[in-house]
């Protein structure tokens, strides 16, 4: 899966592409599920939980972009086709398919539901594969993986400890009162991966209401992270509001755009999140012609996180930019 960063970083000359968009290997047909091994997919998202509450299973949950994905094509082939992950896998979960294809044919309805839950789950890339359980809250997610089926079907049970662990400690957060059962529910938040604990805001908001005299130290740890949360979604909206910026070619109006957000949440925002946003002003500012502004983000970039291995990457480009600047003179 190539991330929004990373797409932008390593492309060969300054480019700004804001959908997930996948690498090698090219694209290549996979078999029908009747011939290859593939689960049973359900396309219906509610439908699914249902059916995973109805027959006590977890939910494995397919971001993908099915027939222009090398990436997602790849994993089919040499993980989804064969019984020997679908099998066993099959009896633990309901497989949900949320596809965002660029020639196959689906319903508004389809496309409105799965552009929703791109966004309430903050899918970046593709494929994105989450596990949930049958409420539909995520306790693992993940991707790619080489190995072949039965390497992915041992990763995928790893991730299930996860959920084994969450719940052994939820439960003895239902036999708990007061503080003691938010240091449950916190313990629980905690041995989840920290991508998802934006899922479980309901969670921390008993915490803090458990603990509203702080003396547990709780109230203060999650309110912080409540905030960190709500600031990483608005720069998710961020991100995704600069492709209409990039398809009207309106490069000055995006990076005003990033330049304002930045500025508002200066205080809120950490140093790597801060050195993204500042090279994608530098990039839109760049697209726009203004070089000079593009070179004066980028060193801000550089400062916010100097140590960072993106500011090693970003020294070339910035010396890139300060040449073609001189040229202009």
């Amino acid at each position: 899966m190539i991330s929004l960063l990373t797409s932008v970083l390593f492309a060969s000359a300054p480019a700004v592409a804001f959908t997930p968009v996948p690498q090698d290997p090219p694209a290549k047909e996979v078999k029908d599920a009747a011939e290859s091994g593939e689960p049973k997919w359900i396309t219906d998202w509610e439908a699914a939980k249902a059916q995973a509450k109805k027959e006590g299973k977890d939910l494995f949950v397919d971001f993908t972009g099915s027939d222009w994905c090398g990436w997602c094509i790849k994993l089919h082939k040499e993980v989804f086709s064969h019984a020997e992950f679908s099998g066993p896998a099959s009896e633990q979960f309901v497989f949900v398919e949320l596809d965002f294809p660029q020639k196959k044919e689906q319903s508004e309805e389809l496309k409105k539901q799965n552009q929703g839950l791109m966004t309430q789950f903050g899918v970046q890339g593709f494929p994105t594969i989450f596990v949930l359980d049958a409420a539909g809250m995520p306790y693992g997610q993940t991707g790619y993986q080489e190995g072949g089926p039965e390497a992915y079907l041992a990763h995928v049970n790893g991730l299930r400890q996860v959920r084994e662990q969450r719940d052994a400690l939820i439960a003895k957060a239902d036999g708990s009162k007061g503080a003691e059962r938010a240091k449950f529910l916190a313990d629980a938040i905690e041995v989840l991966p920290a991508d998802l604990h934006r899922h479980y805001m309901a969670w921390m908001d008993e915490i803090i209401k458990l603990d509203a005299d702080g003396k547990a130290g709780l109230k203060e740890k999650f309110e912080a992270a409540k905030r960190k949360i709500a600031i990483a979604s608005e720069v998710e909206a961020l991100e995704s509001s600069l492709n209409g910026f990039a398809e009207k070619d309106d490069w000055a109006g995006g990076a005003t755009k990033i330049e304002e957000f930045v500025t508002a949440h200066a205080a809120d925002l950490d140093a790597e999140v801060a050195q993204k946003l500042k090279y994608f002003a530098g990039v839109f500012r760049y697209r726009s012609g203004d070089i000079a502004k593009a070179v004066e983000h980028v060193e801000a970039a550089i400062k916010a996180s100097p140590e960072s291995p993106v500011a090693q990457r970003l020294q070339g480009q910035l010396e890139q930019w300060k040449k073609e600047l001189e040229n202009k003179k």
